[in-house]
């Protein structure tokens, strides 16, 4: 009953919440800097101070609340481009490849180059939080990596530390594209990282010309 009384109180809460973030992330996508105020976000999404304070600390933490959207879609999109596949292998390609492929979307560049700086500065300020943040991906690579290993497709190891691994190697490269420190094309690129991968982590004694 009380979980019922609740529910609309609940929803609004919710939708406020989404507002809040979704102000912030277009902000900073016209702006192409997370230099907004807290001003702005209550201006373009049409809510009080105080409402903005009830679902969050500070600005950074708006912003980990934009990270986490980002991610959560971005995961989503990802699941859906491994289940063009049945392969363990081939879905394990289409992480690292499909994860670097979102920058192939040139006009969510200049937003995902704010957010990858974003990224790095919360990181080291609360590298936990940062890290439930980036679950939803780093839970999908390992759910991957198990099936592969239970398929017999790559060696056997510890399934953690390989996901930590190749995940952080694969967010690594991207973050040098966004933020300038390396050049090449997105595709060429996931697909190199792919075969370092795949070469570290295949097990070459299952493949036939070994």
């Amino acid at each position: 009953m009380l979980d019922r009384s609740l529910g609309p109180a609940r929803d609004k809460s919710e939708e406020q919440a989404f507002a809040l973030v979704e102000s912030a992330r277009s902000l900073i996508a016209e702006h192409g800097s997370p230099q907004f105020t807290v001003r702005q976000v209550l201006e373009r999404s049409g809510l009080a101070a105080k409402t903005f304070y009830r679902h969050f600390e500070s600005k950074d933490d708006l912003l980990l609340a934009v990270m986490e959207e980002d991610v959560r879609q971005g995961a989503e999109v990802l699941a859906s481009m491994l289940d063009a596949s049945t392969d363990p292998r081939e879905r394990l390609r289409t992480y690292v490849t499909g994860l670097v492929g979102f920058l192939t979307v040139d006009v969510a560049r200049p937003y995902m180059s704010v957010m990858a700086h974003e990224q790095l500065r919360l990181a080291d300020r609360d590298p936990g939080t940062v890290g439930t943040v980036l679950s939803p991906l780093t839970d999908l690579l390992r759910e991957e990596l198990e099936a592969a290993a239970a398929a017999g497709v790559v060696r056997g190891g510890s399934i953690e530390l390989d996901t930590v691994t190749v995940f952080h190697l694969v967010i690594a490269l991207i973050q040098a594209l966004l933020l300038g420190q390396i050049e090449g094309d997105p595709v060429e690129l996931g697909d190199y990282t792919w075969a370092f991968v795949d070469a570290a982590l295949g097990n070459h004694r299952s493949r036939p010309d070994t």
